[in-house]
């Protein structure tokens, strides 16, 4: 199985996690919040492109 991941910080206020992964689970959402809470930042964005539609992956 092949996996990709991304973080970028956006203008210090999101967290935008990308991956491309059959499904995200609750791992995936504590890995985001691990990245969240410690830097204080407002907002996290976790997003899937494995996906057959785009709107499935948010």
């Amino acid at each position: 199985m092949w996996v990709a991941l991304l973080r970028l910080l956006v203008e210090r206020k999101l967290v935008l996690e990308l991956k491309s992964v059959e499904t995200l689970n609750c791992t995936h959402v504590f890995q985001g919040l691990n990245y969240v809470k410690p830097g204080n930042f407002n907002l996290g964005l976790l997003r899937n492109f494995d996906v057959s539609l785009l709107n499935y992956g948010i």
